[in-house]
């Protein structure tokens, strides 16, 4: 259920996104990533632990499928 929700918001929006003069209220952007776009910060990521685990594998496909 949560999948389809989701993933039918997301559908959604790119859809309005996609019309001429739609004007679709945004969070504000992040002061990290705003940061780093400017040079005066980095993102790293960090993965670890994984390779202990294989339901991993089957969580990052479900992300993957939910946001696409």
């Amino acid at each position: 259920m949560r999948k389809t929700v989701l993933s039918s918001y997301f559908v959604a929006l790119a859809a309005l996104e996609d019309e001429n003069g739609t004007n679709i209220p945004h969070a504000p952007a992040l002061a990290l990533l705003s940061a780093a776009a400017k040079g005066d910060a980095s993102v790293l990521a960090l993965f670890g632990g994984q390779g202990t685990n294989e339901v991993y594998l089957y969580e990052l496909q479900s992300l993957y499928d939910i946001y696409e």
